[in-house]
């Protein structure tokens, strides 16, 4: 695969994981620096995020809040990826559940011996 279509892999494997709630595939997919932030649906106010910093972190989040949900599904629908060198970012919709939101999730990425990692997500960018 390409970088690109690489990457859209990777996003989907991550839904897949999600519902499988399958921790060491996930953990797998992420650098271990990586980050995730809530953006509580105010894109322009940082102050109101919520942020896990590092895999301990992330693994809790997906382990204490992602999993119990137990969502059927996990999508990331319009993956637009634009790549620089090692790194690349992502803009995507979500749906999960109930929910269904464009261009709610950003991802960044860097390739880290040959593969490509997952450095940040950021959701709930979208005003619900």
């Amino acid at each position: 695969a390409n970088d690109e279509d690489a990457l859209k892999q990777l996003i989907n494997a991550e839904g897949e994981a999600v519902v499988q709630q399958d921790i060491d595939r996930l953990q797998s997919m992420w650098a271990s620096d990586g980050v995730v932030t809530d953006a509580n649906r105010t894109a322009s106010n940082t102050s109101d995020d919520k942020t896990w910093k590092n895999w301990s972190a992330i693994r809790d989040r997906y382990v204490n809040i992602v999993f119990p949900s137990n969502p059927a599904f996990a999508e990331h629908p319009n993956i637009r990826v634009t790549i620089t060198g090692d790194t690349a970012n992502a803009i995507a919709d979500t749906k999960i559940g109930v929910t269904n939101l464009k261009d709610n999730d950003k991802w960044t990425f860097r390739k880290i011996d040959g593969q490509w990692r997952v450095t940040s997500l950021t959701f709930s960018l979208a005003a619900q």
